[in-house]
């Protein structure tokens, strides 16, 4: 789905900036952290792990998106969001691979190898705090 496609369908939405929005966000997201850091690495845990980095990832991608002023309403949108509005193919390219994984873990049971996780994990941090950085700049 493209950016285009995203707003003819209305899944995204022109907002007006609500920085009250953006900071509860933000600051709701830190449970999630909270919540990764007390998983431990264990082979059976990574996949609950991801899980946690992804949403921590996707409610920063949010943020974002609510700082340049639109609501989007799944997470597709947002991958076109990265990679059109904001131009950021490789990020992209890293949240849409990320929302695959996140789609085998949630919906069809899937379960990460521990190796492949402790390589992932790390990415989607770096992302995080690219982006954070994004939404300081506002």
């Amino acid at each position: 789905m493209d950016w285009k496609e995203c707003v003819i369908t209305k899944i995204v939405k022109k907002k007006s900036v609500d920085k009250e929005l953006i900071s509860s966000i933000l600051k709701m997201r830190k449970w999630k952290l909270k919540a990764y850091h007390k998983l431990s690495e264990e082979n059976d845990l990574i996949s609950i792990q991801f899980t946690v980095a992804y949403d921590y990832l996707r409610e920063t991608i949010e943020a974002l998106a609510l700082s340049k002023g639109f609501k989007i309403g799944n997470h597709e949108c947002y991958t076109a969001f990265l990679k059109e509005v904001c131009k950021l193919q490789t990020e992209a390219a890293i949240f849409d691979r990320a929302k695959f994984i996140r789609n085998g873990i949630q919906y069809c049971s899937k379960d990460m190898p521990l190796e492949e996780g402790k390589k992932l994990i790390p990415q989607l941090f770096s992302l995080v705090k690219f982006l954070e950085k994004q939404i300081n700049e506002k």
